[in-house]
């Protein structure tokens, strides 16, 4: 089971040109994996761009894939509607930064080091298993030929 993270950093200035302006809304994102969702908080515009920084975890599932849905809101709209919709892949290697279309965002496996380092230790437990065996045979194998040579010996004395 792996943790993933993804970081919701800042709206990129590409929202000022868009359908709607961004210094007019309260904005807040909900990130959907699965049936996992995750929330920001309310931000208003600064500098023309709402900034978050903020992370979420989710719990990945063995599919290879998955999309996370990123849906930005505006606290402000009755209706309670998407103002934008987009998804992105899921990146199943360390934390790296993205744009999409409307968000500056960070995403990736929190463990991704530490499970790649513990595949490798398993390979070498292996390795070092097979050739403990290895080591294991041929050490019956000499001890059944010491016991046939002592045979020998006090079978001719």
């Amino acid at each position: 089971m792996s943790m993933y993270c993804v970081q919701i950093n800042k709206t990129l200035q590409l929202l000022k040109s868009d359908k709607w302006s961004t210094t007019k809304h309260n904005l807040y994102i909900v990130l959907t994996y699965g049936n996992q969702k995750r929330r920001t908080t309310c931000k208003t515009a600064k500098d023309d761009s709402h900034i978050w920084y903020e992370s979420f975890l989710f719990i990945l599932d063995e599919s290879k894939n998955k999309n996370i849905k990123i849906e930005i809101y505006d606290k402000n709209n009755k209706k309670n509607v998407p103002l934008v919709c987009e998804e992105f892949l899921i990146n199943r290697l360390n934390l790296m930064a993205k744009n999409t279309k409307y968000l500056e965002i960070q995403h990736g496996v929190l463990t991704y080091e530490n499970e790649r380092k513990i595949k490798k230790l398993e390979g070498e437990i292996a390795t070092l298993s097979d050739k403990n065996q290895n080591q294991v045979d041929e050490n019956t194998k000499l001890k059944e030929l010491i016991t046939n040579i002592s045979q020998l010996i006090n079978k001719d004395a």
